[in-house]
């Protein structure tokens, strides 16, 4: 394929896909956040598992994009670090209208990722400190000496 604008048709099916993942992240994290609130130990076993495979099929995505961008690279005799989707639209002048659409499209997406993955990060943190006090109010004599600090040797032969 030597043609920019079959690449960028390609490229544009890659961002469609990209899109479907960005979305089905969204769903992941939106089911964790629910696990962490409801303190759903399974159900936040299920989703992080979830989550492993789904990064594994992200992986599969930026190859083919790569892939795509390296055959740009090629045509246009440019390195292909020196690819992004904006350079790769504005070389692509008019014909690159619905690869633009896509990646503005694609930038709010990641933006809402982000934005998501904040709050459930935060919501992870308050849950382990909260069980860590927990634990430590439990692991507490009469006296308020916690009994997981200082301690005696026992000679066990004794």
């Amino acid at each position: 394929m030597r043609d920019p604008r079959a690449i960028a048709l390609h490229l544009c099916a890659w961002a469609r896909e990209e899109l479907e993942g960005q979305q089905a992240a969204l769903a992941l994290l939106e089911r964790q956040e629910r696990a962490v609130r409801d303190r759903d130990l399974a159900g936040m076993e299920t989703v992080s598992a979830e989550l492993g495979k789904f990064a594994a099929k992200g992986q599969s995505r930026a190859k083919r994009r790569n892939h795509l961008l390296g055959m740009l690279a090629g045509i246009w005799q440019v390195p292909q670090r020196a690819l992004t989707l904006g350079s790769v639209v504005e070389r692509l002048g008019t014909d690159g209208k619905q690869l633009a659409q896509l990646r503005q499209e694609l930038r709010d997406g990641a933006a809402q990722v982000m934005r998501t993955m904040r709050k459930v990060g935060a919501l992870v943190a308050a849950f382990r400190r909260v069980t860590g006090d927990v634990v430590e109010l439990l692991l507490t004599d009469e006296d308020g000496t916690s009994l997981t600090t200082g301690g005696a040797l026992v000679d066990a032969e004794a």
